[in-house]
This record gives structure tokens, C-alpha cells and sequence, in this order.
């Protein structure tokens, strides 16, 4: 299995399991109007990959037209990396930016399960011959290939780490 999701399972499991010492209404609690929540920090992520998994299967159905990797492909994913890495905010994808608050513990914990199961498969089954295809278009940057993308799906949470780690102490004084 990919280590990035494996890792991403680690971390969201972490999180789905700190989050049952409170109710769910604590869980929706906003800090600010312009800020998410806990939910919807978590259901961003499991939006983001299902948006992968739509995708993958959608170009796999298509790989006789997938283009190789080129250089300029690293570069620009060496770039987001960097990015990722950052303390700046980013503007989320119109795709992923409508993130409702009204999801149980629970029903987050299902749809990552599902959303992780469903990754997982497509990414352990993915044709070999395919690995350094562009097969992902990122909203930023372009077309990546699988690699590339399972990093970013790693990236994009850790990215959101500080931020939940943040609501979880906000969480923790009420």
C-alpha cells in the first residue's frame, strides 16, 4: 500500500478518535464566521479525496490518452510542496470550497472509511505502466502523475494539521 496513505489513514483516524470526547455541537462550533470548524476541516479532507478518486477513475477509463511526466512537472509539485509546508492560507477550490457543518462524528468516520477504502484500492491496483503518466489535474499546477498526487493528498492534510490541532485546544478550554 501507498505510505502516504497509510499515513493520511494514521492521522485522520488520530483525529476521528480524539474528536469522540466531544458532542457534536462542539465539533460544528466555528471560531470565527470566516473559519471552518472541526467538521468541516475533516470533511474537506475526505472531500479532497474523494475528488482524487473520481478523477483517477475517470482518466484510468482514458489511459491510452495519458501524457509521461516531464521535468517541469516535478518542478511545479516541488513548488506546491513548498507551499503545502507554509503557514499561508489558501483559497479552496470552488469544488471543495462548499463544506457543510452539519455531518455527525459518525457520518464523518463513515464517509472516510469509505473515502479511504476507495483510494486505497485505486491506488494498490493501479497499473504499473501507468505510474509516470499525468493522470491528476491539481487545481494549481496541473497535470500530475499518481505519485505526485497521493503526496499531495498527504501534503494537503498535514498542511491542515495546525489548524485542527488548533480547534482541538479551542475545543479542550470550553
Amino acid at each position: 500500500m501507498n505510505k502516504d496513505l497509510s499515513k493520511m489513514n494514521d492521522y485522520m483516524q488520530l483525529w476521528l478518535n480524539r474528536a469522540e470526547k466531544y458532542p457534536d455541537e462542539l465539533i460544528h462550533q466555528q471560531p470565527s464566521e470566516n473559519e471552518w470548524s472541526l467538521q468541516q476541516v475533516l470533511l474537506h479532507i475526505i472531500q479532497i479525496q474523494d475528488v482524487a478518486s473520481t478523477v483517477l477513475q475517470k482518466q484510468l477509463a482514458n489511459s491510452k490518452e495519458l501524457k509521461p511526466t516531464q521535468w517541469k512537472t516535478w518542478y511545479r509539485y516541488a513548488l506546491l510542496k513548498l507551499a503545502l509546508k507554509s503557514s499561508k492560507k489558501f483559497k479552496a477550490p470552488k469544488v471543495v470550497a462548499n463544506v457543510s457543518n452539519e455531518k455527525s462524528l459518525a457520518e464523518l468516520r463513515q464517509l472516510w472509511e469509505q473515502s479511504y477504502q476507495n483510494i486505497s484500492q485505486l491506488v494498490n491496483n493501479f497499473p504499473k505502466e501507468l505510474e509516470s503518466k499525468l493522470i491528476f489535474r491539481h487545481p494549481v499546477i496541473g497535470w500530475i502523475n499518481i505519485g505526485q498526487t497521493t503526496g499531495f493528498m498527504f501534503d494537503h492534510l498535514k498542511h491542515h494539521q495546525k489548524q485542527i490541532e488548533s480547534l482541538y485546544s479551542q475545543l479542550d478550554s470550553k
